[in-house]
C-alpha cells in the first residue's frame, strides 16, 4: 500500500501540525471529518493501518470510503503545505494585503 501520506504526515514539523490543524478548522462542513480520524490516527500509531482502525471504528461506511477519505486527506495535506509556505513569504503577505 501507498504510504505517502503517512511519511507527510510524520515528516511535518510542529508548527506545520498546528497549521494543518488551524487549516482543517476552515472547513465549512464543522463535522468531525474521517480524514481528520486518518490523521490523528497516523499520527499515534505512526502508520495507517486498517485492520487498527476497524477496531477503533465499527461505521461500515467510514471502512467502505477509508481509501477516499486517505485521498482527501494527502489533498488538505497538500493544500495546507502550499498556504503554510506561502505564509511565510513576504511578498506573499503584500499581495494579500
Amino acid at each position: 500500500m501507498d504510504n505517502t501520506v503517512t511519511k507527510i504526515i510524520l515528516g511535518l514539523s510542529k508548527r506545520e501540525k498546528e497549521f494543518f490543524s488551524e487549516f482543517s478548522n476552515l472547513d465549512k462542513n464543522k463535522s468531525r471529518s474521517n480524514y481528520l480520524s486518518i490523521y490523528n490516527h497516523i499520527l499515534c500509531s505512526g502508520n495507517f493501518n486498517i485492520s487498527e482502525l476497524k477496531k477503533s471504528y465499527n461505521d461500515d461506511n467510514f471502512l467502505k470510503y477509508s481509501s477516499m477519505e486517505k485521498e482527501k486527506l494527502l489533498e488538505k495535506l497538500l493544500v495546507s503545505s502550499l498556504n503554510f509556505s506561502l505564509d511565510k513569504n513576504f511578498i506573499w503577505k503584500l499581495i494579500k494585503e
